[in-house]
C-alpha cells in the first residue's frame, strides 16, 4: 500500500507478489525442458501451471489494490478482519491467517481453518498454535518465527516445513509472515499465507524428471510459436543442427534451418496438412550450421503451447537400410541357397535359390514336406553337429548331402553361422548352401583325367609347369622331375635351381625365352640340353605361355616340357645321313653331269671331225686343181685372143655363136670367177681349222693354247646363233681382247665353258621381252690378267638379267629356266666343274634386272696338276 497510512514499504509488497514472480521464473527457466516420452503432454502440463502462476499473480495484484484501499483502523489496535478474510475467501486459493502482536489468532480464510480442522473461519479468532493440531513443537516453532517477524520488522518468504493435519496427516508447506502496522507505523500483528506444497513440490519433481528426460532423450525435442519461432530446443536438437547452446537457435525461425528446395516443399505439401489436421510427420532434408545436410524424420504437433516439434537424424538409418536393401537385393539374386532358422531351430526364411533347390516355394511348405530342417538331410547325425556347433557360437562348414521334394539327391558346401544380439546371445542361425554336385562329379572326372595325364605324359615324355609371378612358386608334374633328374622327394625346386639343369651354353635361350614371356606376353618355344649329374646330356623341348587375368595383366605362366632326346639323336643320325646321301647324290650329280657331258660332247667333237674330214678332203681336191683351172684358163684365153688376132673375120656361125655366149664377158669374168673359187676353198678350209680347234679331239691333255683362239673358234660355231632371224636384231659382239700369254689347260674343255655362256647370252638377248627394248643387242668379251696370274675373261650380255633368287641356283645340275625340251640344265653346272674343279678357277656371275649378266671366268695362267 503505496499511501502513508499503510506501514508496508513498496519492497515489502513486492516481496508478497514477487514471491510468485519468482516461482513463476524458476518455473519458465526450465519450461522449455521436455521429457522423452509423452513430450506433448508434458509441455501441456507446464502451460497449465505457468497459467495457473498468471491467476494467482493476478489474483494477488487484485488483493493488493484492496488493501491499498481499505485503511486498518487503531482504534483497538485491531484489523477489520471481516471485511479482509471475506476478500481472502473470495480470491486467493491459499491459506491465509492474521495475529496480534502476541501470536493469538484474529482470522483465518475457509482454507487454512480446514487445515486446522476448524468447522468455520471465525472459531481460530482467540486460538494460538498451540491450541490447534499441530505437534507441541511445530506450535512452538510457529509462535518463533512470529516473534522474529515482529521483532525484525522483517517478512519471512517461503518458509518450508510440515504441519500435522487434525486427520494426523503430515504435510508440507510453504509459509509467509509479513509483519503488520497501524497508521502510526507500529506492528499490530503480521499476515501469513499457509501454501500446501504437497502436490507442487511432487509435480515439480515430476516435471523435472520430465524435463531432465526430454533433455537426456535422443530424439530432438522443440518447441515454436504459431509464427515458427523457437522459444525452446532440448540438447539433442542442438546438436543435431550443429549447435552449442541454446542461444544459438533461440529467437530463430525454422525457414534458418533448411535449403530454398525443403522450404518450397514444406510450404507446399507440410503447411496444407498441418493446418488442417494439427499434426504432420514424415520426413525433411535439413542443414547443419556447418552448411552439411542431413535427413531428418519430423513430427509436427499443435498445442496450447505452440508447436511441439520431434525430430531424429535419420541419415544413418536411410543409409543403413539402403545397405540392408541392396543385402537383401543380393541374398534374394544370389544363385547360393540361403536360409534362416530361429533359436529353436524353426526354419522361418528362404530366398529363390533354395525354393529352387529343394523344389519348395516357401518356408511352411519346406516344413510341411520334410518336417523340419533335419529332414532334408540324408544323414540324420550331420544337423545334430550342426546344431551343437551353433549353439556355441562357432560357424560350421562342411559338404552334406540333402534330399529335395522330388527326392533327387545332390551334394552342397555347407556354411553355417550363428545369429547373434549385441550382448551375444544366439537369436539363430543363417546357412549358405552351394550346390557341388555337378563340382563333385567334375573332380572325379578330373582326377581321372589327371591319372589318364600322368600316364599319358609318362608315356609321350611331357610335362607341364606353371610359375606363379606374384609368389615366384614354380609348379610342375611328376613327369618334370624324371625328364630334369631331379629327386621328387625333395620338394619343389625353385626357378633358379631349375634353370641350372640346363647345359650352360644353352642357359641363356631359356632364361630369354622366359623373359620375353614374362614381360611381353610373347608365346615362345626353344629346344636346349639338360645336363645330368652324371654328365649325360639330354635334349628337352619348352613352351612359353602367358596366363592373363580379366585386366589383361600377366598374373603367371604355363608351359610344357618334352622329353626329344631319342628324336634328336635320331634327327643328329639322320642329318648325318642326309648329309653323306646329299654328298653323295652331289658328286652323283656331277659324274652323271660329267658323263653326259663328255658323252655329249664327244659325239659332238667325233662329229664335228667328221665333217670337217669330210670336208677337207674335196676342200683340198678344189684348193689343189683352182691352180690348174686357172693356169689352164689362161691358156686358153690366151689361145682365143691368138685366134682372134689371126682370124679377124671368122665365119658367121662362130661370129653368131661369140655373140651368144658373151665372149667378151666370159674373157674378163672367168678370171674374177676362179678367184672367188679360190677365195671360198680358203673360207671352207678356216672353218674347218675352227672346228677342228673347238673340238680338240687330239688335244686331250694339258697344253698351252691361246684363249682369244678358242674364244675366236667357239663364236665361229655359234656364227649362225648370232645371225638375226625374220623380226629380230643383229647381236653386236664386241671384242676387248687384252695381251694374254698362252695358258696351260684343257683346250676342248675351256672351249665348252666358252659354248655354254655364249650360248646362255645369246638365249638372253634374243628373249622376246628384251628385243621389245630399243637398246642394241651386245655381247661384251673381256680378257685380261690379274696381278696373282689369273686370267680372266668377262662375258656380259646387256639382256633382261636373272632375277636374285634364281642367281644362287644357275649352276645347280638340271637347273634350267627354259621350257621344257630348250635345255637340260647342264651347261653352267658343267662349266662350274671344269672351271673349278678341273682348273683350280673361279666362274661367278652378276647381274642387274634391266642391265644384264656377267660372268667371270678366272683360271690360273700354269696348271699346277701339270706341274
Amino acid at each position: 500500500m503505496k499511501s502513508k497510512e499503510n506501514p508496508m514499504s513498496d519492497n515489502e509488497n513486492r516481496s508478497i507478489s514477487g514471491v510468485y514472480l519468482t516461482a513463476n521464473d524458476s518455473l519458465s527457466n526450465h519450461a522449455c525442458d521436455c521429457s522423452e516420452t509423452e513430450p506433448t503432454n508434458h509441455l501441456y502440463e507446464l502451460a497449465e501451471l505457468r497459467r495457473h502462476v498468471v491467476q494467482l499473480q493476478q489474483e494477488n495484484e487484485s488483493l493488493r489494490q484492496q488493501l491499498d484501499q481499505h485503511k486498518i483502523t487503531n482504534q483497538s489496535n485491531s484489523i477489520d478482519c471481516n471485511h479482509l478474510l471475506q476478500m481472502v475467501i473470495d480470491y486467493v486459493p491459499q491459506a491465509i491467517f492474521w495475529k496480534d502482536c502476541d501470536s493469538v489468532y484474529l482470522g483465518c480464510n475457509r482454507q487454512f481453518a480446514e487445515k486446522a480442522g476448524l468447522q468455520h473461519p471465525r472459531e481460530i479468532v482467540g486460538k494460538t498454535d498451540h491450541d490447534l493440531p499441530w505437534t507441541p513443537q511445530e506450535a512452538k516453532l510457529y509462535q518463533e518465527l512470529d516473534r522474529q517477524v515482529m521483532s525484525s520488522k522483517s517478512p519471512q518468504i517461503k518458509l518450508r516445513g510440515t504441519r500435522h493435519l487434525v486427520t494426523g496427516a503430515e504435510i508440507l508447506v510453504e509459509t509467509t509472515k509479513i509483519p503488520l502496522y497501524n497508521h502510526q507505523g507500529n506492528i499490530v500483528g503480521l499476515l501469513g499465507i499457509l501454501d500446501d506444497i504437497g502436490d507442487r513440490l511432487q509435480q515439480e519433481e515430476l516435471l523435472k524428471q520430465r524435463l531432465a528426460a526430454i533433455e537426456a532423450g535422443t530424439d530432438g525435442i522443440a518447441l515454436q510459436t504459431s509464427q515458427g519461432v523457437f522459444t525452446y530446443v532440448n540438447r539433442a536438437y542442438l546438436e543435431m543442427f550443429g549447435y552449442s547452446k541454446t542461444e544459438d537457435i533461440l529467437g530463430k525461425t525454422w525457414q534458418e534451418l533448411y535449403d530454398e528446395d525443403e522450404i518450397e516443399y514444406i510450404r507446399r505439401e507440410v503447411s496444407p496438412v498441418f493446418a488442417a489436421e494439427n499434426e504432420w510427420q514424415g520426413e525433411l532434408r535439413s542443414r547443419r550450421q556447418d552448411g552439411s545436410f542431413f535427413i531428418q524424420e519430423m513430427s509436427l504437433t499443435k498445442s496450447a503451447a505452440g508447436v511441439v516439434c520431434i525430430c531424429r537424424d535419420v541419415t544413418d538409418r536411410k543409409q543403413a537400410e539402403a545397405t540392408l536393401m541392396l543385402y537383401k537385393q543380393a541374398v534374394e539374386s544370389s544363385s547360393d541357397a540361403i536360409a534362416m532358422a530361429d533359436a529353436q531351430w524353426n526354419h522361418f526364411y528362404q530366398n529363390p535359390a533354395f525354393s529352387e533347390m529343394f523344389g519348395c516355394e516357401t518356408p511352411e511348405e519346406f516344413n510341411q514336406v520334410f518336417g523340419g530342417i533335419s529332414g532334408a538331410y540324408t544323414d540324420p547325425q550331420i544337423p545334430a553337429q550342426i546344431f551343437a556347433e551353433i549353439s556355441q557360437g562357432k560357424n560350421w562348414v562342411g559338404e552334406v548331402e540333402h534330399r529335395a521334394k522330388n527326392n533327387r539327391v545332390f551334394q552342397v558346401l555347407l556354411r553355417a553361422s550363428a545369429i547373434k544380439d549385441g550382448l551375444g546371445n544366439i537369436l539363430g542361425a543363417v546357412a549358405s548352401l552351394t550346390d557341388i554336385t555337378a563340382r563333385k562329379k567334375a573332380e572325379a572326372n578330373l582326377r581321372e583325367i589327371t591319372s589318364d595325364l600322368q600316364e599319358a605324359q609318362e608315356l609321350a615324355h611331357i610335362g607341364n609347369w606353371e610359375l606363379d609371378l606374384e609368389t615366384g612358386e614354380i609348379t610342375w608334374s611328376d613327369e618334370v622331375f624324371r625328364i630334369l633328374g631331379l629327386d621328387q622327394t625333395l620338394g619343389m625346386p625353385s626357378v633358379d635351381e631349375c634353370l641350372q639343369c640346363y647345359h650352360p651354353e644353352d642357359r641363356p635361350l631359356i632364361e630369354k625365352a622366359l623373359a620375353e614371356t614374362r614381360n611381353n606376353g610373347t608365346a615362345c618355344q626353344v629346344e636346349a640340353r639338360i645336363l645330368r649329374d652324371d654328365n649325360s646330356v639330354s635334349y628337352v623341348h619348352v613352351k612359353f605361355k602367358a596366363i592373363l587375368n580379366h585386366d589383361n595383366q600377366i598374373v603367371s605362366l604355363f608351359g610344357t616340357i618334352m622329353d626329344i632326346t631319342e628324336r634328336k639323336r635320331a634327327e643328329i643320325h639322320l642329318q648325318q645321313q642326309t648329309e653323306k646321301l646329299e654328298k653323295a647324290l652331289v658328286k652323283l650329280k656331277r659324274t652323271q653331269t660329267q658323263l653326259i657331258q663328255s658323252e655329249k660332247m664327244s659325239g659332238l667333237g667325233q662329229m664335228v671331225a667328221g665333217v670337217a674330214h669330210e670336208i677337207n678332203n674335196p676342200v683340198g681336191f678344189i684348193v689343189g686343181n683352182v691352180s690348174h683351172l686357172e693356169e689352164y684358163t689362161q691358156d686358153l684365153l690366151l689361145l682365143i685372143e691368138s685366134y682372134r688376132q689371126y682370124y679377124t673375120e671368122p665365119p658367121l656361125a662362130i661370129t653368131e655363136l661369140i655373140e651368144e655366149i658373151d665372149l667378151n664377158f666370159l674373157i674378163t669374168d672367168i678370171p674374177q670367177l676362179i678367184n672367188s673359187i679360190q677365195n671360198g676353198a680358203r673360207r671352207i678350209q678356216e672353218i674347218v681349222n675352227s672346228l677342228q680347234s673347238f673340238s680338240r679331239l687330239n688335244e686331250s691333255e694339258i697344253k698351252e693354247i691361246d684363249i682369244h683362239q678358242g674364244i675366236d673358234s667357239t663364236l665361229m660355231v655359234l656364227k649362225s646363233r648370232l645371225r638375226p632371224l625374220p623380226g629380230e636384231r643383229e647381236i653386236m659382239v664386241i671384242k676387248n681382247y687384252g695381251d694374254l700369254p698362252k695358258i696351260e689347260c684343257y683346250a676342248g674343255q675351256i672351249n665348252q665353258v666358252f659354248l655354254h655362256i655364249f650360248n646362255n647370252a645369246i638365249d638372253a638377248l634374243k628373249n622376246p621381252e628384251f628385243q621389245e627394248y630399243s637398246k642394241q643387242p651386245t655381247l661384251t668379251i673381256t680378257t685380261g690378267l690379274h696381278k696373282n696370274k689369273l686370267a680372266f675373261i668377262r662375258i656380259a650380255d646387256n639382256g633382261v638379267g636373272i632375277p636374285e633368287e634364281l642367281r644362287s641356283r644357275i649352276f645347280d645340275p638340271f637347273f634350267t629356266t627354259k621350257p621344257v625340251g630348250q635345255g637340260t640344265g647342264l651347261g653352267l653346272s658343267v662349266s662350274y666343274q671344269i672351271v673349278v674343279d678341273l682348273h683350280k678357277g673361279k666362274l661367278n656371275c652378276t647381274s642387274e634386272m634391266g642391265m644384264g649378266s656377267e660372268f667371270c671366268i678366272q683360271i690360273p695362267i700354269h696348271n699346277h696338276d701339270n706341274t
